[in-house]
């Protein structure tokens, strides 16, 4: 009798091992939990968004290709907002040049912002130390894509093609 405790045993080991193996070479991890201030000084939680398809993406102000990113990013969350895709930006920078770059920018999605708090969570999220760095987070809460440097339209529309209803 013990003797097929054990095998049962191992054999539910070894389904559990397969099971963690696909799931790890799947890079279908879990997102990081993180909450960081937005420009208003609210708290805002990451799983406010759970079951919205996520684009995290990580900015500064003073970062050439994240400004040149920003206007297509407010583009793509217009097109995309009525489809379950929601963008999130988050400032590696002060919040007064923050304020003063969404203004004029007319950036239509939320902004956190908290330098330390921003480097956290990027390094959570292992997105190295580059900027522009975007994440995109699928409905249910698990990291589907990292993508570094600056994005293009026709590269953003490709990413979220498959996960998009």
């Amino acid at each position: 009798m013990t003797r097929w405790l054990g095998i049962a045993a191992c054999a539910l080991a070894l389904a559990a091992g397969a099971g963690l193996a696909w799931w790890l070479q799947s890079g279908a991890e879990p997102r990081p939990d993180f909450a960081l201030p937005d420009l208003q000084g609210e708290t805002r939680h990451v799983s406010e968004w759970d079951g919205h398809l996520l684009l995290i993406n990580f900015w500064a102000t003073w970062c050439a290709p994240c400004r040149e990113e920003i206007p297509m990013l407010v583009a793509a969350q217009r097109a995309y907002r009525d489809r379950g895709v929601r963008i999130i930006g988050l400032a590696l920078d002060r919040r007064e040049p923050v304020e003063r770059f969404a203004a004029e920018y007319g950036i239509n999605y939320p902004v956190l912002v908290d330098a330390a708090g921003v480097a956290r969570v990027q390094d959570a999220f292992d997105g190295g130390t580059g900027l522009p760095m975007t994440i995109l987070v699928d409905r249910r809460g698990r990291i589907r894509e990292r993508v570094a440097g600056e994005l293009t339209r026709t590269e953003l529309d490709a990413l979220l093609a498959p996960y998009l209803d």
